[in-house]
């Protein structure tokens, strides 16, 4: 795999993910609302979870884009990309479509952007956000994959030829 794909991915992911949380962050109570619908959660959870959902997206996109401890980032990526498949899935299993994917508040000066009200879907879901997430998802996997030295924050704290094993743990 070549040094542009990774870097190309991390940014691709960084960027979705930085208007995700702050679109939901600007409007809550409507991602609150769409993580309701879904019907996955107790009642109890979903505000807490529709509360850290945004600041945890928010915080991948900054290490995404910026290059920091790039592998641990895009296995959260994926696995929150696979998460988001399946609630996406079970729900269209389940006949409940009636509801937004909740991934992208696209309103207000957004909502005059083709491409991210394309991308982002409408008031319903279907089967084209289960296609997305899985590209994203793959995404992740070439960022986790690919040369994590080319532009990035690892490759000046931990060296060029940083590995997984040389990246500090989080714990």
């Amino acid at each position: 795999m070549n040094r542009t794909a990774p870097v190309v991915a991390r940014i691709a992911l960084g960027i979705i993910f930085g208007l995700s949380a702050v679109t939901k962050l600007s409007a809550p109570g409507i991602f609150q609302a769409d993580v309701s619908a879904y019907h996955l959660l107790p009642a109890g959870l979903v505000g807490p979870f529709a509360l850290a959902l945004p600041w945890i997206e928010a915080m991948l996109a900054l290490y995404l884009l910026v290059g920091l401890l790039l592998r641990p980032a895009a296995v959260v990526t994926g696995g929150l990309l696979l998460f988001f498949t399946a609630a996406l899935t079970l729900n269209l299993l389940a006949g409940n479509t009636a509801h937004g994917c909740g991934c992208l508040q696209v309103s207000g000066l957004l909502a005059t952007i083709p491409i991210l009200t394309w991308l982002f879907g409408g008031q319903t879901i279907g089967v084209f956000d289960v296609v997305r997430d899985l590209v994203l998802t793959g995404l992740a996997g070439v960022v986790y994959l690919g040369d994590c030295s080319a532009l990035s924050l690892d490759a000046i704290l931990f060296g060029e030829g940083a590995t997984e094993a040389e990246l500090p743990v989080a714990e």
